[in-house]
């Protein structure tokens, strides 16, 4: 190996974790809290980025039946300032066979899916809608 190659071959080493931290400012709320429930790509809506997770399925659930327990709030960021208390209280609501959640940042969102509780922070600009309908689980970008 030459020393030019090999010079380069160290460059793009130390280059390749600069690129991936960059990628890594650009993952989206909806994306990150994704990766924390094993939720797939959907179809998008309205042009919007969007994932989805059943929270049952299979066989057994379709011959015998199931149930599951899901759970979802939101509220201030610790290092947050409240202005205006009433917007973490208005941000779920039920909705016809489930519930929806309006996720601004700054703020702390936390869903609990059967055994399983994320706590995941929106940084401020950071838009989403989180809902659950008919047992399924859906996140878009806004």
């Amino acid at each position: 190996m030459t020393i030019p190659v090999f010079a380069m071959l160290i460059i793009a080493s130390m280059a390749a974790p600069a690129q991936s931290g960059e990628g890594a400012a650009t993952v989206s709320f909806c994306q990150r809290l994704a990766g924390e429930l094993g939720m797939k790509p959907a179809k998008p809506a309205d042009g919007h980025a969007a994932w989805e997770l059943k929270t049952l399925g299979g066989l057994g659930v379709a011959l015998f039946g199931g149930s599951s327990y899901v759970s979802m709030g939101l509220g201030p960021a610790e290092d947050s300032v409240i202005t205006n208390a009433r917007q973490y209280v208005d941000a779920c609501a039920s909705i016809a066979n489930g519930m929806t959640c309006t996720v601004t940042g700054p703020a702390e969102f936390q869903i609990g899916v059967k055994d399983h509780m994320v706590k995941m922070r929106a940084i401020a600009g950071e838009r989403a809608q989180v809902s659950m309908v008919k047992m399924r689980i859906r996140c878009e970008n806004r």
